[in-house]
């Protein structure tokens, strides 16, 4: 989703979830030759700069944490709420 996000597209427009159409508009922009791998690349780097700045600007890990209410409070009409575990959820982030 970083990678998406970094093109300033919307999401809905490729709500079927392929990112096929992305790479020749891309590659035709900006004159490039991206494959999946390069596409992927540019969101871990959107990441790691967000987090690089989060950081300068003095926000740590703890404010990276999900907030309580969405552990708590549930979504109808499922009832579906944010379950994942903090430690998976730190996982996630250990490698940037």
């Amino acid at each position: 989703m970083a990678a998406f996000d970094c093109l300033g597209m919307c999401w809905f427009t490729f709500i079927n979830g392929s990112y096929d159409l992305l790479y020749p508009m891309i590659n035709a922009l900006y004159g490039l030759g991206w494959d999946t791998q390069q596409y992927l690349k540019m969101g871990e780097e959107m990441i790691r700069m967000e987090i690089a700045f989060n950081r300068k600007a003095g926000l740590g890990p703890e404010q990276e944490q999900m907030p309580q209410w969405l552990k708590e409070e549930t979504l109808p009409p499922t009832n579906a709420r944010f379950d994942v575990p903090d430690e998976d959820y730190d996982n996630v982030w250990k490698d940037f």
